[in-house]
C-alpha cells in the first residue's frame, strides 16, 4: 500500500516516471496524427489507451513528489495522497469510457 501512496519512494517506479516523460511528447504527437488520418481505427484505439495511461501515470506520480515536497504534516499528506490516487483513477475510467464509446461507436 506504502507504493501505492508514496510511488516516488520507489526506484522502479521512478525510472518508469522518467521513461513515460520522454515518451510523453511523441505519444501525444502519434496520438493526434492517427486521430487526424482515421489510420486503422483499432490500432488507433489502442495507441490512445496508452497516451492516456501514459499521461494519467506521469501524472500522478508528479502530484504525489509535490505532495511530498510540500506537505509537511503526515495526516494532511495521507490525505492529499488518498485523494491524488481517487482523483488520478476516476480521471482514468473516464478517459477510458470515453475511448470505449468511441470503440463501440
Amino acid at each position: 500500500m506504502n507504493n501505492i501512496l508514496s510511488p516516488e519512494k520507489n526506484t522502479n517506479v521512478l525510472k518508469r516516471y522518467h521513461l513515460s516523460s520522454k515518451l510523453m511528447l511523441p505519444m501525444f504527437i502519434g496520438s493526434v496524427l492517427l486521430n487526424k488520418y482515421n489510420v486503422n481505427n483499432n490500432f488507433e484505439n489502442l495507441f490512445h489507451i496508452f497516451t492516456v495511461s501514459n499521461f494519467a501515470y506521469h501524472s500522478y506520480i508528479s502530484t504525489s513528489c509535490i505532495i511530498t515536497d510540500y506537505i509537511k504534516p503526515k495526516m494532511i499528506s495521507t490525505i492529499a495522497r488518498s485523494s491524488s490516487v481517487g482523483l488520478h483513477g476516476i480521471a482514468l475510467i473516464g478517459y477510458y469510457k470515453i475511448l470505449y464509446k468511441n470503440i463501440v461507436n
